[in-house]
């Protein structure tokens, strides 16, 4: 394994390191309406996240008209909701508690500026 840990030595301030985030060629960002997730074989977490859609028809038929324009006869749809898995992530117990503390910081940051513009509002 190879040791890839800082050189306090080597580095200009010890105390301080510097990230650069770097986009992979699979990054993009999506849309999320829920999660579903489960206890992974290794005791960490596997979510994934979806959007909610009505589904696409199954068959769209049309008719031409007489004078040339095109009228929808019917559709086929399937009777259900759309549930689309964007994407899926496993991480670690340590990484989830991470993210639940994360998570927690910013839905209190979104709920102190609701209760900031509700009380300017008044």
């Amino acid at each position: 394994m190879v040791d890839q840990s800082i050189d306090p030595t080597k580095v200009e301030d010890p105390q301080q390191i510097k990230y650069q985030y770097e986009k992979s060629n699979f990054f993009r960002v999506i849309h999320a309406d829920g999660v579903w997730g489960c206890i992974n074989s290794q005791m960490g977490l596997q979510i994934a996240f979806w959007n909610e859609r009505f589904p696409f028809p199954n068959v769209v038929e049309y008719r031409v008209s007489d004078e040339g324009t095109v009228e929808e006869q019917g559709r086929e749809l399937p009777d259900t909701i759309t549930r689309e898995v964007e994407v899926s992530i496993s991480v670690d117990l340590e990484t989830a508690e991470v993210l639940i503390d994360w998570l927690t910081e910013k839905v209190n940051e979104i709920h102190n500026f609701l209760d900031e513009e509700a009380q300017e509002s008044s």
